[in-house]
């Protein structure tokens, strides 16, 4: 029974053209190409001397352009090592930083008694500057007290006089 239902199909293979047809249409395409490429080569005379100057001159503009490139990497690199060298110089002051708060710290505390040590230096300038000033007094009395008596002149404990007096 199985076979009679297959009798009444058609039992003919079927041929796909897709295959065939894909494979005309790429050849076809590419034949296109290859009449349009060859067809433009021969509409065009090759490149011109403007375009071969434009060229020279596009290269020398690029070589200048990379020679400055350079010369801004080497700046680069310098200030990036300036950089790490500040960086490593942060980094130090600042493991320095605590001891010298502290430092900081105990010069405050300092402070009010170096005022108080200014204060009195300037006290015993002053007192100074007064008793250079009482000692030349002083001095200019006993020259004149000095005076006086080598004009009267002194009487040794042995009772003998040690100069003359003197008239005026």
């Amino acid at each position: 029974m199985a076979r009679a239902n297959n009798t009444n199909k058609k039992s003919s293979p079927s041929v796909s053209l897709f295959p065939f047809l894909s494979i005309l249409a790429c050849v076809m395409g590419t034949l296109t190409l290859i009449i349009y490429g060859v067809a433009l080569g021969q509409t065009q005379d090759g490149p011109s001397e403007e375009a071969y100057q434009q060229v020279i001159d596009m290269i020398a503009q690029i070589t200048v352009e990379i020679e400055r490139l350079k010369v801004m990497i080497a700046q680069a690199l310098e200030r990036e090592k300036q950089l790490s060298d500040l960086r490593d110089e942060i980094a130090w002051l600042q493991s320095m930083l605590p001891g010298f708060l502290d430092e900081m710290k105990q010069a405050a505390a300092l402070l009010p008694q170096y005022e108080e040590l200014k204060r009195q230096v300037k006290a015993l300038e002053e007192q100074l500057a007064h008793s250079g000033l009482q000692l030349d007094h002083l001095k200019d009395q006993i020259k004149t007290a000095k005076d006086g008596l080598d004009k009267i002149g002194l009487v040794r404990s042995t009772g003998l006089m040690t100069g003359l007096i003197t008239t005026l």
